[in-house]
């Protein structure tokens, strides 16, 4: 425990009791005048400072003594940190003759705040408890138990379900895959920080985790979509209910903030090519927050937007079995600082893309209209297992969009289209491919399906992008088990264009995880 003694005030003025004789005739009696005024006195000495936390305060000084009539000097204050003072004020300052004592000093020091505590996200000693299936009211889960996913859990119209920072949520894989899907007029509120993220992972040890071990996240909303005839609505793919319809007319619609978010080694096939993503999100709106959400080892698409308007920020996709970011049915928003990257052995699909952008082949109107910034895609580095090549993005069915300081790389080609496109349909500025086994675009080699359409000159045709020489950095920099390397995040390029960008990033922090199991 620490302790502070002040000294004593010096006394107050002493000429405050004396009285002064005016000269007379020597009969009379001399005259008394008032005496000066008492001086104040002296400050008490400050109080202790309060100890750390769990200890006691320091002890407070006394006040100091009292001059004629003024009060003695307060005693110590109160020191802001610190557990509250053990020791009492400083006492008041003694009287004399005409003044009273000073008042009593105050106490120690205000008790100080504990050191945060670690977010720790392991669910080790921790309650399960089950979420429920219907959520038809708002609900506020607590962060000292982990909380199961078994089966699908709604948030209904209505009702917010908020997940506070620090909160592990855990998904089962029996008897059917568990998501959690918020449901038109639904929203989920997982505000997270970087220190304090929000998990959504497999209910299976450290070791033990694989992609698919449960479903996703699942976001349904009332903002515009594009179907062929001209559809408003649909239901969610794979699934009949109509309680899973998505689809409308409200833009600036609002299905919650995920924010700080990781989901990890989930996805889930209904059906072929039907399917729960890591998050997936069908017609939400512009009042949507996603900002600095992480999918990783996923079955399928780390990110997929089917139509809407919502807009995006700090995105990571790693290890997906498909898609890095796919986004169709008239999606009309965008998305800033992505990176995207995988390993050969978690492709699970026969069409792997960094980007999958479509629009509607029957030229329904509006088209999706995507918008790209500040973006970081790694391939493999290695040719493709599967039936088709890795592309760095595949772009057909009318799509339109730009793209901006896109640093590409470790793909087979960069860019493939499909279906009718023209130029301009597609911007591409001041972005960097190289890495490219192939080509920068796929050349129709086993039959023309973009009526002919020169892939490459999306890039090459516009001055500001390059093929750099030498290379920024390399495929492996990219891969390396820890996440990437200085050589990547110093390369301003891509996702990482500045020093202040890569430090909002934070991916040092616990919202970051690369682990494969």
């Amino acid at each position: 425990m620490r302790r502070v003694l002040s000294s004593w005030a010096v006394a107050a003025f002493l000429a405050a009791s004396m009285t002064v004789l005016a000269c007379g005739d020597e009969d009379e009696p001399p005259t008394e005048t008032s005496g000066g005024s008492a001086g104040k006195g002296g400050a008490g000495g400050k109080g202790g400072s309060g100890g750390t936390f769990g200890s006691s305060g320091g002890i407070a000084a006394t006040g100091g003594n009292g001059g004629a009539t003024e009060q003695g000097g307060a005693g110590g204050e109160a020191e802001p940190t610190g557990d509250a003072g053990a020791g009492p004020g400083g006492a008041g300052g003694t009287p004399d003759d005409a003044g009273p004592g000073g008042a009593a000093g105050t106490g120690g020091g205000a008790a100080g705040a504990p050191d945060a505590a670690e977010c720790d996200l392991s669910g080790e000693g921790l309650e399960r408890e089950a979420l429920p299936a219907d959520i038809e009211e708002d609900l506020t889960l607590t962060n000292d138990r982990v909380w199961v996913i078994e089966g699908t859990v709604h948030v209904h119209d209505g009702a917010t379900l908020t997940i506070p920072p620090c909160t592990r949520l855990e998904g089962l894989s029996d008897p059917t895959p568990g998501f959690v899907v918020a449901l038109r007029g639904g929203r989920i509120v997982a505000d997270g920080t970087a220190e304090e993220p929000i998990l959504f992972t497999s209910s299976q040890p450290v070791g033990e985790r694989r992609a698919g071990d449960w479903g996703g996240v699942v976001l349904l909303g009332r903002a515009p979509i594009t179907r062929p005839g001209g559809d408003t609505e649909a239901i969610y793919e794979g699934l009949t209910d109509e309680i899973y319809t998505y689809g409308g007319d409200d833009p600036d619609d609002d299905s919650g903030t995920l924010r700080y978010v990781r989901i990890e080694f989930g996805g889930w096939d209904i059906f072929p090519d039907k399917e729960v993503n890591g998050l997936s999100m069908a017609g939400v709106g512009r009042r949507t927050v996603i900002d600095h959400v992480m999918v990783s080892n996923t079955l399928d698409d780390c990110f997929e937007w089917w139509g809407g308007t919502v807009e995006a920020s700090h995105l990571i996709a790693n290890n997906c079995g498909d898609d890095y970011f796919d986004g169709d049915e008239g999606w009309r928003g965008g998305a800033r600082y992505l990176f995207g990257r995988r390993d050969v052995a978690s492709v699970d699909s026969d069409d792997p893309n960094g980007f999958e952008l479509d629009g509607i082949n029957d030229g329904t109107e509006p088209r999706t209209a995507f918008s790209f910034q500040n973006v970081t895609l790694c391939g493999t580095g290695e040719p493709s297992p599967r039936a088709n090549p890795h592309y760095g993005m595949l772009l057909r069915e009318l799509v339109t969009g730009t793209l901006e300081n896109v640093a590409l790389l470790g793909f087979e080609y960069g860019i493939e289209t499909r279906d009718a496109i023209a130029q301009g349909d597609v911007t591409i500025e001041s972005s960097s491919f190289w890495a490219l086994s192939e080509g920068i675009g796929e050349t129709d080699a086993g039959g023309d399906d973009d009526g002919g359409f020169d892939d490459a000159s999306i890039f090459t045709e516009t001055p500001s992008n390059e093929v750099p020489d030498p290379v920024p950095f390399t495929v492996a920099e990219c891969l390396e088990d820890e996440g990437p390397t200085a050589a990547v995040l110093e390369s301003g390029l891509g996702a990482f264009p500045d020093a202040d960008a890569v430090a909002r990033w934070a991916l040092d922090a616990p919202w970051v995880d690369w682990s494969e199991d």
